[in-house]
């Protein structure tokens, strides 16, 4: 007869404890010093290689940290807590300074990514506004991450510069960049319109979120321009999976023409 089996969950809790390496000294014997004077008197086996040198906080510990902040968006604090309830104290100070050499150690692929993103022909930017903690007034304020997206392959990287929208900030991100750039048409990116190599795209979404607001004021008219935006949004539909070349084929085909309908539409509306 066979056995009942039953299954249950079980979790383990995560523990923290001290990994200890012990290097053994050696002391070369008197008569290999004076037969050997080039060799080391003292010898000591190598440490491992680590993440951070003469760093108390293993690989292990240093990837939790990036794991807690940037998939699970914990604070330090409750990293911090998380880690006492486990019986380890580390103080805010300590665990930032493991934070920052793990991300200057990282900086290099960071370099790499972007550096490879911002060589593709098309890209599309966004900043994106999140809360930053403002110590001196102990409250927070509204601060920006750009954002910089391969818009053929998706690949993507986050640019951080003291939480600012400035335009300094995104003519140091694209002022060498050659190519396509696809923007909300926020108004710093309007210092880019006419510098050589570089073209300018508006975004259809956010257009559209204009005609969506101006229901409240005409109905009809804001009406008709979401049709004509939709024919747009359809043609993109129906070239869903097609490779570039046929892509741009059915884009002059169907939505050029519906680009210059909605352009004659949009000169009788304003007259009217």
């Amino acid at each position: 007869m066979e056995p009942l089996v039953t299954e249950s969950l079980v979790l383990v809790p995560q523990k923290m404890y001290i990994r200890r390496i012990v290097r053994h000294k050696y002391v070369l014997k008197a008569f290999l010093q004076q037969a050997h004077p080039e060799r080391h008197v003292f010898e000591v086996a190598a440490l491992p290689p680590a993440p951070i040198h003469k760093c108390m906080a293993s690989e292990s510990v240093l990837v939790d940290i990036l794991v807690q902040k940037f998939v699970y968006h914990l604070p330090f604090y409750r990293v911090i807590q998380k880690y006492r309830e486990m019986g380890v104290t580390v103080n805010d100070s300590t665990l930032g300074g493991w934070y920052a050499a793990v991300c200057e150690k990282l900086k290099i692929l960071y370099d790499r990514l972007k550096s490879d993103i911002l060589s593709y022909p098309y890209i599309q930017v966004d900043e994106s506004r999140i809360p930053v903690i403002d110590n001196e007034k102990s409250k927070t304020r509204n601060g920006y991450m750009w954002c910089v997206r391969d818009a053929s392959g998706g690949g993507v990287f986050f640019h951080y510069d003291l939480g600012s929208r400035s335009t300094q900030v995104a003519m140091s991100l694209l002022k060498d960049y050659r190519g396509a750039i696809q923007s909300d048409g926020y108004d710093v990116y309007e210092k880019f319109t006419g510098l050589e190599g570089k073209t300018m795209l508006g975004c259809w979404a956010h257009a559209r979120r204009k005609f969506v607001e101006a229901m409240k004021e005409n109905e009809r008219l804001a009406s008709e321009a979401l049709v004509y935006i939709g024919g747009l949004y359809h043609v993109e539909s129906l070239a869903s999976g097609l490779g570039d070349e046929e892509r741009v084929k059915m884009r002059r085909e169907k939505s050029y023409p519906q680009i210059r309908r909605f352009e004659e539409w949009w000169m009788l509306a304003k007259v009217l």
